[in-house]
């Protein structure tokens, strides 16, 4: 019953603080999404990923950092306490959470596969980026200009697009998928598919616009790195009169030149273009945001440093979790 008791409660735990976390972030991001629309593209993708990942990262470090620590010391191995109905409700919905956002992220890891071996049958070298990507032609319509892997990146064209642009044009594309790598866009879509929320996504509307801002701070640093502005709007506006087959694998976390479907965002991202080109200046360096890895680093040191200095704290967490017994 001990270990029971454990799973059931750091499941609700974690239930409860990302729900908590979810309504904040529900509340915060009208006004977030007003404050940042004049932001660095770079810069509003950052922030719009780190607040769409916030209610899932809460809830698994107040889980893992506190609660279950709270649980562990506090909580004697002989326990003679029994699950409740209300506990095992929340528990419940905690694990279907949990079991929910690990099918979506094998299903989005083994889809990327499946696309990768299906196009690497009939894939021909073209060249290779200056970061060490490998660039091929593929005969699959689906693919367009892709950029799949997350450990080791590929691009993909197809031979529909090879043909229809020409050399500057297919460099200017080559060079905005090469941002996404370098950005990591697709593992960061791979966590966001994980821990998306039909009702959450909706409501706030932060994977489109955290789409939306990655693909602008892609085509920023493919500006930054020397393309020319009117070969990466040319190519933009050819591949968008291209007609394509529907993805194979809708939901694999690969990064396209241009997102297939009618929310592909090609008015914005040419609108963008074109006020960087009326703007006449050098596109400005890349902001230097603070990355997740170090945020999260941040977060944990503070959680730590809150168990360490505050030593009541997890008495009080235990405490709290009794109420939910």
């Amino acid at each position: 019953m001990y270990y029971v008791l454990c799973i059931c409660l750091c499941a609700a735990m974690g239930l409860l603080v990302g729900a908590a976390g979810s309504l904040l972030v529900l509340a915060a991001s009208p006004l977030v999404r007003r404050r940042t629309q004049a932001w660095p593209a770079q810069s509003r993708a950052h922030l719009l990923f780190f607040l769409r990942l916030l209610p899932a990262a809460a809830g698994l470090l107040f889980t893992l950092g506190v609660a279950l620590p709270a649980f562990l010391l506090h909580e004697p191995l002989q326990t003679h306490e029994r699950v409740g109905v209300r506990l095992l409700v929340l528990a419940g919905l905690g694990l279907a959470v949990v079991l929910s956002s690990s099918y979506r992220a094998v299903r989005a890891w083994t889809q990327l596969a499946r696309l990768r071996r299906h196009w690497m049958r009939s894939a021909t070298m073209l060249a290779t980026a200056g970061t060490g990507v490998a660039v091929y032609q593929v005969t699959d319509p689906s693919a367009q200009i892709v950029v799949t892997g997350i450990w080791k990146p590929t691009v993909f064209f197809s031979r529909q697009v090879v043909s229809g642009l020409s050399a500057p044009e297919s460099a200017a594309a080559i060079a905005h998928e090469v941002a996404h790598v370098s950005a990591r866009d697709n593992l960061k879509q791979l966590l966001l598919q994980a821990t998306r929320l039909p009702f959450f996504d909706r409501l706030s509307g932060l994977d489109r616009e955290w789409r939306l801002a990655a693909e602008m701070a892609a085509d920023e640093s493919a500006l930054r790195a020397g393309t020319p502005v009117l070969e990466l709007a040319s190519a933009l506006v050819k591949v968008a009169r291209m007609r394509f087959v529907p993805a194979l694998a809708p939901e694999a976390a690969v990064s396209y030149f241009l997102p297939p479907g009618k929310d592909c965002m090609l008015s914005a991202r040419v609108e963008h273009l074109k006020q960087l080109l009326e703007r006449d200046e050098p596109i400005p360096p890349a902001s230097k945001a603070i990355s997740l890895r170090w945020l999260g680093l941040v977060v944990a040191l503070a959680l730590f440093s809150a168990i360490v200095l505050h030593s009541n704290l997890l008495l009080l967490t235990h405490n709290l979790l009794e109420k939910l017994v």
